[in-house]
């Protein structure tokens, strides 16, 4: 394999099923990651699921970049964000109830995480398109193999 392939190429069901991505560690050392299919030409829904929101959006009158910033969070939760692990509860406390530390997975608890703490949204998106969250594993001896040797100048 050469060093363009090994660069570039992803692993298919990575990008359709979605890649792990960690965001942060807790407090109490748990990950907080989220699950994401790779946001790009590889994944059809989104790109058109985008593309028809933009298109929308040139009709109505606002703030665009605030438009765009709406139609890239809806068609990113309809096509893109699968799950995730252990991210903090924004949710509001409910009075004299005892309250879980992490937010179960949702639409509803993920538009509220990105309204809240909306670098987060930033940080998932940049990594959602960089082609390294959906490489494959490589084998320890390829790895090896495809490190420059001690001989070179």
């Amino acid at each position: 394999m050469g060093a363009l392939t090994r660069t570039f190429q992803t692993d298919e069901k990575k990008e359709q099923e979605g890649s792990w991505i960690t965001i942060v560690v807790n407090d109490d050392k748990s990950i907080a990651r989220v699950r994401v299919k790779r946001m790009g030409p590889s994944n059809k829904a989104f790109t058109k699921r985008y593309a028809m929101l933009t298109r929308q959006l040139r009709a109505v009158r606002g703030d665009k970049e605030e438009l765009e910033k709406q139609a890239l969070i809806e068609a990113f939760l309809d096509h893109c964000l699968v799950g995730w692990e252990n991210i903090e509860n924004l949710l509001p406390v409910e009075q004299g109830k005892k309250r879980d530390p992490y937010m179960p997975f949702s639409k509803e608890n993920a538009r509220l995480l990105f309204e809240k703490l909306p670098e987060v949204l930033d940080d998932i998106v940049i990594k959602a398109m960089d082609v390294t969250t959906f490489q494959a594993e490589q084998p320890e001896t390829e790895l090896k193999n495809s490190s420059p040797s001690s001989n070179t100048p």
